[in-house]
């Protein structure tokens, strides 16, 4: 009855021993062969990828951003309200003017961007200094007035104003003043409402060009604090953005991306690493789907390879900027498929001896 009882038990063990245990992830020699059946290539990260993902893709802002200048409040712009006096200095002849003076209490600048002035024709006014009209108004005078005096005053200005939206408290339009004339400017007037910069996205649209970047780098990075232009429409929003993290990883989930050059190795810290005793540490895999890739030629669906235990690529992770929707995958060793088998054998064995003890 004993040696039935423990032939049934060993025979469980050579059971388990035959069979394949449950695991989290396949092995690395599985993953790259069903990547190849797949038509997929699989490229291991090196410097050239980490710097072209440098930052996530569709994150920045526009050159024609970054270069413009700060707006100057001194200089007419389109829609000002100017008011004009011209006085016509003393001489022998009679004067063109009556009374030798002309006030005109309001002249508007029109669309593209000039008056007119009686005697001097259209003058260009947008974008210049009352002293600059002036200058041209009285250069222009000269050839019909005897030392004409010329005088340009602002009599209303146009509201030039920016619009913001999203997080903040204070949203809707804006105007320009001389002490707003940078993004960071109109982020401090309308207060940020969120509760971490490193999640928080700012977006700004102006003439068809989209530019965003997270608040944490723009208030790190002075190139970054772009400056205003009228018009803008500024969008601060929280970025509900996530990397999965599978297989024999610390803890499988989903991570949050904190920040725009959130890396594959952030990725891995929040989920604590790799499992010691199950992952592979030649075998952790990005899978990214990179419609908009920086990369000339590369693979809409791509998969990324990092050894962990490769200086360079490591280096080169910690660079590589996760995007919304990346899944990395870590993979299992092959020892730790044999080191499950041992243990139900050994398990089995054990129970194998309680029961033969167990029995008189």
């Amino acid at each position: 009855m004993i040696s039935r009882r423990l032939g049934c038990v060993l025979a469980l063990a050579l059971a388990v021993g035959g069979c394949t245990l449950p695991r989290s992830a396949p092995t690395t020699a599985e993953f790259v062969g069903n990547s190849a059946d797949s038509g997929l290539v699989i490229t291991p990260i090196d410097a050239a990828d980490a710097q072209a993902y440098r930052a996530s893709p569709g994150q920045g802002f526009p050159a024609a951003m970054l270069e413009a200048e700060p707006i100057d409040l001194e200089r007419v712009s389109v829609g000002d309200d100017l008011r004009l006096s011209i006085i016509e200095g003393t001489g022998l002849q009679s004067s063109a003017l009556p009374g030798g003076a002309l006030t005109i209490e309001r002249l508007v600048v029109d669309g593209d961007g000039s008056i007119f002035v009686p005697f001097a024709g259209s003058v260009d006014a947008a974008g210049r200094t009352l002293d600059e009209i002036r200058a041209t108004i009285a250069a222009r005078l000269r050839r019909t007035l005897f030392r004409p005096q010329v005088d340009v005053q602002f009599l209303e200005r146009a509201q030039r104003t920016v619009a913001i939206y999203g997080d903040v408290a204070t949203g809707g339009s804006l105007a320009l003043a001389p002490g707003m004339r940078r993004l960071s400017d109109l982020l401090g007037r309308a207060g940020i409402q969120t509760e971490t910069s490193r999640a928080t996205q700012v977006e700004v649209r102006r003439d068809g060009m989209v530019g965003r970047v997270s608040l944490a780098r723009l208030l790190a990075d002075p190139a970054e604090d772009i400056a205003l232009r009228p018009g803008d429409v500024v969008i601060v929003s929280d970025a509900d953005q996530f990397v999965t993290v599978m297989g024999a990883a610390g803890v499988q989930s989903r991570v949050p991306i904190l920040g725009d050059r959130f890396s594959l190795l952030d990725a891995l810290a929040s989920s604590r690493g790799l499992a010691d005793d199950q992952a592979d540490p030649e075998g952790v895999f990005l899978l990214r789907r990179q419609p908009d890739t920086p990369v000339p030629g590369a693979a809409e669906l791509a998969i990324y390879q990092l050894d962990v235990r490769n200086p360079a690529q490591l280096f080169a992770a910690g660079e590589f900027a996760m995007i919304d929707g990346d899944i990395v995958l870590v993979s299992s060793a092959s020892f730790a498929q044999t080191r499950k088998i041992l243990s139900a054998i050994s398990a089995t064995l054990t129970t194998a001896s309680r029961t033969n003890q167990a029995i008189p």
